[in-house]
Order: C-alpha cells, then sequence, then structure tokens
C-alpha cells in the first residue's frame, strides 16, 4: 500500500517498488542493487538508492510548513533518526539538519510558553513521555521565514 502523500506519477514510486520487490527477493533486483549503485539503508532496515534519497531531500518539504516527513523512509514512511544521519546523505542532508535543530529549538521554546496541561502531556506518564519534540511537532505548526529564513511557529493545529 501507498502513503496517501505518493501519487500514481511521484517520481519516489519507482524507488519505492524497486526496494519493495528487493524486500521481497526478487532476483533482478538483488542483482541491481549488488551491481554497484549506491544505496542507504534507513533505521528501519529498508533500503533504497542514494541518489533517489538525495532528490527527496532536494525537493524538501511537499509545502510550506515544516513536516520533515520527507527525511523518512521511502517504504514505511518510518521517521528513524531525525536529522537524517547517514553519511551517502550528508551534503544534502545538511541544509534539513539545519533546519531540524532550529525547529526543534522553536518548538521547545513554543512548550515552555504553553500552559501547564499542555507542558504535563511530555512530563512523566504523559502522553508523550519525555519527549518534547514530537508533541511540539504534532501540535504546533512550523515555517521558515521567506525573508530572514528563522522559523518560527505558526500556532495549533
Amino acid at each position: 500500500r501507498r502513503p496517501p502523500e505518493m501519487t500514481r506519477d511521484d517520481p519516489r514510486r519507482s524507488s519505492r517498488v524497486f526496494a519493495a520487490a528487493a524486500a521481497l527477493g526478487r532476483s533482478h533486483t538483488r542483482r541491481r542493487f549488488a551491481s554497484g549503485l549506491s544505496q542507504v539503508q534507513y533505521s528501519c532496515g529498508h533500503r533504497c538508492h542514494a541518489k533517489c534519497a538525495r532528490e527527496s531531500l532536494s525537493r524538501g518539504c511537499p509545502g510550506p510548513e515544516l513536516t520533515f516527513s520527507h527525511l523518512g523512509c521511502p517504504l514505511c514512511g518510518a521517521a528513524g533518526e531525525l536529522p537524517l544521519q547517514n553519511p551517502a546523505l550528508a551534503a544534502a542532508a545538511e541544509r534539513w539538519v539545519a533546519l531540524w535543530e532550529a525547529t526543534r529549538r522553536c518548538g521547545r521554546a513554543q512548550l515552555r510558553a504553553a500552559p501547564a496541561e499542555e507542558r504535563a502531556k511530555v512530563e512523566p506518564g504523559g502522553e508523550y513521555d519525555g519527549r518534547p519534540v514530537e508533541y511540539a511537532l504534532a501540535t504546533y505548526t512550523f515555517f521558515e521565514c521567506a525573508e530572514c529564513a528563522d522559523i518560527f511557529c505558526g500556532g495549533a493545529r
């Protein structure tokens, strides 16, 4: 099954199909991966062509909101480690690593200013126990200013 954001003409589709075939053990796919094509492995265990992963990074977010969904596995959508830590993608990921760090700082600041009942959700035993950045990304929208390139919170979702 394809994630809802992927369409039939999405350029990532061929990589997803290729990687899915590799996961199923199709011999022609194994030969192509073994033939020296550069590949990256995500923390979920799936593999993708390094070129396809770099293209996904260069395309960026699907809209103006910083979502970081394009940093996840193209097969299962698993976010894995954010920011993306893969030597083969270091140059392409550099901008997204910086944006991720800035968004984390902005999310933590937004959470510090939030009412006590919201902050309680990231306390031990809360819904987002010890995961304040995950809570902030799920609760607020973040954008990059077109004028100064700073990250700002656009408010609650």
